[in-house]
């Protein structure tokens, strides 16, 4: 029984060694791959703070495309507006000018007229003043 106690024990120490080279194994192992995902985050990382500070720059880009382009429709927009108002005001200015052109040949028209009332009032007056000094030599 005694040999068989030794098989035992050897069986014992043998299944021993191959269990620690077994964990020393896995102890490699698990150090590569912790070692495998340190480089794999740190890839990840990397690639994903390239890609955030392209995908900003494009936005920045993008914005200040569109920041250009709506100012300068703005400033379109703007001027046709400005356009637009400038020929309206052109056009009332134009009318304004015909009806004071009009009211003044009408003004000219009436002190015309007043001035020959004016001289057919004098020249009536002067024969009505002869009418009355005939009348009273007449008497």
């Amino acid at each position: 029984m005694s040999g068989g106690g030794e098989n035992n024990l050897g069986m014992a120490l043998r299944s021993n060694k191959k269990d620690t080279d077994v964990e020393d194994a896995s102890c490699g192992h698990e150090a590569k791959a912790k070692l495998g995902e340190i480089v794999s985050l740190a890839s990840i990382r990397d690639a994903i703070n390239e890609t955030m500070t392209k995908a900003k720059s494009e936005l920045k880009n993008d914005i200040s495309i569109q920041l250009s382009e709506s100012q300068s429709s703005f400033q379109q927009d703007i001027k046709k507006q400005l356009g637009e108002m400038r020929t309206d005001i052109n056009q009332k200015m134009e009318e304004a000018t015909r009806k004071i052109e009009a009211t003044s040949q009408r003004l000219e028209e009436a002190e015309r007229r007043i001035g020959e009332v004016e001289t057919y009032d004098l020249e009536a007056n002067k024969v009505i003043t002869q009418l009355q000094e005939t009348q009273l030599q007449l008497k």
